[in-house]
């Protein structure tokens, strides 16, 4: 009978303390849960207030003639109706009307078309 009450005693002193730890416990993982949770929001609500909304520039009607030549120097980043892909030779990458960074490209050349601008090692723009 002593045993059992000396048992008994010593487990509730030392439940109190396991019960504690165990409750701090959870507080921290709710917590890192909460903030993560919070921190997808943020970057959902950026990534929703930042992105393009521009809608895409029409393709111009105008085909370019075969008498062309294929490349065509930028005048101030801007590439003339008739050569309309853009080419930043430092990326080696061009960007084709309708694309997400094509407004905001600063053209180093400008090519009548996708093949030719491939056909001079640039490669198309990922977005």
């Amino acid at each position: 009978m002593v045993r059992r009450v000396l048992r008994w005693s010593l487990h509730s002193v030392l439940d109190e303390p396991m019960k504690r730890a165990r409750h701090r416990l959870f507080r921290l993982v709710r917590t890192v849960f909460v903030l993560g949770v919070l921190v997808a929001i943020g970057i959902l609500l950026w990534r929703l207030l930042t992105r393009d909304d521009e809608a895409p520039s029409e393709p111009t009607s105008e085909k370019p003639s075969s008498d062309e030549p294929p490349k065509v120097p930028a005048e101030d980043g801007a590439c003339p109706a008739t050569h309309p892909i853009k080419a930043t030779h430092g990326s080696e990458v061009f960007h084709s009307p309708g694309g997400a960074f094509y407004e905001r490209t600063h053209a180093d050349a400008c090519y009548r078309d996708a093949a030719a601008a491939e056909a001079d090692g640039l490669r198309a723009s990922k977005r």
